[in-house]
């Protein structure tokens, strides 16, 4: 749960805190495994050991996070209003009627599936995360100017 708080927060800055790198090439051979037929891709350091790819698959737009030994701690894609699980669609309507959806991320780690959504309204924002179940809890909360 720590590493996914951690990874929603690197969603929530992107990239703001990173610089273009070379990386080894176990991270190399296991991302073309995992991604054969990604284009444009452009790596980052995040940290000393996380390692995040952008790049276009499948025509979305999508991160991959790597650790120094090649291994896919987790991936994500921006996705669209119409592409999120109706459970969580309904959820935030019910409790988030009145914002909008800034942007909504889905984030897979292997053994689950969590989004991370920004609403926006006239006066607040917040950051979102959710469950495939529709569960929400609030990431952070920031007044919008």
């Amino acid at each position: 749960m720590k590493k996914l708080l951690i990874l929603a927060a690197l969603f929530i800055s992107f990239s703001s805190f990173s610089y273009a790198i070379e990386v080894n090439q176990k991270i190399l051979t296991s991302f073309k495994k995992d991604f054969s037929t990604a284009i444009n891709v452009q790596w980052k350091a995040l940290e000393e050991t996380i390692y995040q790819a952008q790049f276009s698959y499948n025509g979305d737009q999508y991160n991959a996070y790597y650790n120094e030994e090649g291994e896919l701690i987790g991936s994500a894609r921006y996705i669209s209003k119409a592409n999120m699980p109706l459970l969580i669609s309904k959820s935030l309507q019910e409790k988030y009627g009145d914002f909008l959806i800034r942007t909504a991320i889905e984030y897979n780690n292997g053994n689950e599936t969590s989004y991370f959504i920004t609403m926006v309204s006239q006066y607040k924002s917040v950051v979102l995360q959710a469950s495939p179940s529709g569960s929400l809890s609030v990431v952070k909360k920031f007044k919008t100017y």
